[in-house]
């Protein structure tokens, strides 16, 4: 279990007049625990030795390519490509 820190009910925003909070906070702190996640994988896979096949943003130069190359090489793998 992971515990994102949200408060029960997960908004954070009370406005008077309004009887609840609002404006939830787990979507953007579960996001931000996912993409934590996925960086500290990746940190574990160099260490070993391991290049994960990770795309790159298509607003980088070569990210395209970058990208095209991994839907090749996994396409026989990954139904969707």
């Amino acid at each position: 279990m992971i515990d994102n820190g949200a408060p029960p009910g997960d908004a954070i925003v009370e406005l008077e007049g309004f009887p609840q909070p609002v404006a939830p906070v787990s979507t953007v702190l579960g996001a931000a625990l996912v993409n934590a996640m996925v960086a500290e994988a990746v940190r574990l896979l160099l260490e070993r030795g391991v290049v994960p096949p990770v795309f790159m943003s298509a607003n980088l130069d070569g990210g395209d390519a970058h990208n095209n190359a991994l839907m090749e090489r996994y396409k026989g793998r990954v139904l969707y490509l």
